[in-house]
């Protein structure tokens, strides 16, 4: 009686080591399918990066040149456009250096003078 339940232990001790080995392979696989996974995932990550950066480098250096073939904005010539009876003396206007002058009342003392006081 007592080989009986000792050998009916011995394969209940065999059944669970062999349940126990199919567990840790088991689990090796899973161990080594996540590592494939985070490996692939990591490839794929690197790789969008390296497309994303190609892309936008790309569209910046669209954008540069586009930029660069834009042409400066003229310069506003204030006295082509502003008509002469705005000046007291046309000729002490066009006398004056002209720069950049943005204010069409500032080409001459006289006028500037008159325009400040209709501000006022």
């Amino acid at each position: 009686m007592w080989a009986r339940i000792e050998l009916l232990n011995s394969q209940k001790l065999m059944l669970e080591y062999e349940k126990y080995n199919e567990l840790q392979a088991k689990s090796q696989r899973m161990q080594e399918d996540y590592e494939n996974q985070l490996r692939e995932l990591e490839k794929s990550k690197q790789g969008g990066l390296e497309e994303l950066t190609e892309f936008y480098e790309a569209k910046l250096r669209e954008t540069c040149l586009r930029l660069e073939q834009v042409p400066p904005p003229p310069l506003p010539v204030i006295l082509d456009v502003w008509p002469a009876k705005l000046c007291c003396n046309l000729s002490t206007c066009l006398s004056v250096p002209f720069t950049a002058v943005v204010c069409p009342f500032a080409r001459c003392a006289v006028c500037a003078r008159r325009h400040f006081k209709r501000i006022r």
